[in-house]
């Protein structure tokens, strides 16, 4: 998957010509429906007449099941090669349900997702409300401690998506709280919630005190009945709402990540 690195439009080309090596009668028409396309527009893309979109980027990873990983470098690939007048259109990737009000919640669809799925986009997503907050990649890189790459390249696809937009010179989110929505296990998501285990794992080995006040890791093991499980999973989630509507505040001082983890530990009974 180098080539999604280097040129999505290759990268296109060279799945349509496996495609054709298959199926000797799969043509322009049925490449450009597969990806959602007009059959001239695909045309001209094919023949490096006209640019990749974000938004098709994501459309075409989604519908050719992209995984995780390789979804990123598209989307990467074609921000790269984007102008900047066309970042006012990554707007549209937004859910047109939502309202254009800042503090109305964003629902992104889990292919759109796969797109921010490292773990600090949403970290830098929320550091845009911290009163110190700087606009600068470097200074991002610093409270997170992430390269300046990463910080730059998770920025350049923020505001390729409409997250994060600049009013004056600060840089914002567009929107102030964000649901991914999932009906079932999805990669980009679970990728995603390993990161965050694996970033609570690193809390908890802190022992200084002030690690300890800075944090509240803590669980519950309990008999359930499984027909219950939809009844918790509800209010777990209200639960979750709560919270943040509780650590609203005037000023806010650093980025948390709340886990939660619902999960059976015995093994199912095989029948006999």
């Amino acid at each position: 998957m180098e080539t999604l690195v280097r040129d999505p439009i290759a990268f296109l080309r060279d799945q349509f010509i496996e495609k054709k090596r298959k199926n000797a009668k799969y043509s322009i028409s049925a490449f450009a429906r597969d990806l959602g396309l007009s059959v001239s527009f695909l045309s001209r893309l094919l023949r490096g007449e006209r640019p990749l979109t974000v938004k098709q980027a994501v459309q075409i990873a989604a519908l050719m099941g992209l995984d995780s990983a390789q979804t990123d470098r598209l989307v990467h690939s074609a921000i790269k090669r984007s102008s900047p007048k066309n970042r006012k259109l990554a707007q549209k990737l937004r859910d047109p349900s939502e309202s254009d009000e800042r503090l109305s919640p964003t629902y992104f669809e889990v292919e759109r997702f796969k797109a921010i799925s490292q773990w600090y986009h949403l970290a830098i997503l929320s550091l845009t409300f911290v009163e110190d907050f700087q606009s600068s990649t470097a200074w991002i890189a610093k409270r997170l401690g992430i390269s300046k790459i990463e910080a730059q390249d998770a920025v350049d696809r923020l505001f390729e998506l409409g997250l994060l937009e600049v009013q004056g010179k600060r840089w914002v989110q567009s929107s102030k709280n964000l649901f991914i929505k999932t009906q079932k296990s999805e990669l980009a998501v679970r990728e995603f919630q390993l990161q965050m285990i694996d970033k609570s794992k690193e809390a908890l080995k802190q022992t200084e005190q002030e690690a300890f006040d800075a944090r509240y890791i803590a669980g519950s093991t309990l008999a359930v009945d499984r027909k219950k499980i939809p009844l918790l999973r509800e209010r777990i989630q209200k639960f979750q709402l709560e919270i943040a509507e509780l650590a609203k505040s005037e000023t806010y001082t650093d980025v948390y990540h709340l886990n939660l983890h619902l999960f059976p530990i015995t093994l199912k009974e095989k029948k006999s």
